[in-house]
């Protein structure tokens, strides 16, 4: 969004919820914004340090990567002064490389069902105070369920000709 258009067409109130669509999520800390989260499984993360079992508190994050709409926080024990790599969201695996957050390929799924891309997606999300995805992220995840939603497609369509060839007899 225009900084400029933005200024003069929103109140202050409004400006300091919005996230710029133009600004680089590697500006932003994880005191800024929103963010979507699987509750169950934050807590289940936060219940235990991964070295001596004490609680995590959020108020502890050092550091927050952002992959997509997922993120991983790096929580410090003040119990045994372990940085402990926490996960937002739950996550599976690709053909090859490191885990996929769940949401992400959610966010597509959604795109597609909407008629939307990423930029009309992102400036949903950040209208919402979310920091966006990139473009490059939700492709990926596109291609990720683009065969499986093709399958679906046929079986939909065979089923489809079978119930208007039972019906014409």
């Amino acid at each position: 969004m225009n900084k400029n258009k933005l200024n003069t067409t929103l109140p202050d109130e409004i400006k300091e919820m919005v996230i710029d669509t133009e600004e680089s999520t590697d500006t932003i800390t994880w005191k800024d914004g929103r963010r979507i989260v699987e509750l169950f499984s934050l807590a289940k993360a936060l219940n235990n340090c991964q070295n001596c079992t004490a609680q995590l508190n959020l108020l502890n994050v050092e550091k927050e990567k952002m992959q997509g709409f997922g993120s991983y926080l790096a929580i410090r024990c003040l119990n045994c002064n372990m940085l402990n790599n926490i996960l937002t969201n739950k996550t599976h695996y690709g053909t090859k490389g490191p885990a996929i957050f769940d949401i992400n390929t959610k966010a597509a799924i959604g795109m597609i069902e909407a008629g939307i891309g990423p930029r009309q997606l992102n400036k949903f999300v950040t209208a919402l105070g979310i920091p966006g995805a990139t473009a490059k992220t939700l492709k990926k995840r596109e291609r990720e369920i683009q065969k499986p939603l093709s399958e679906i497609a046929k079986t939909s369509c065979v089923n489809a000709i079978q119930e208007e060839i039972e019906k014409t007899r």
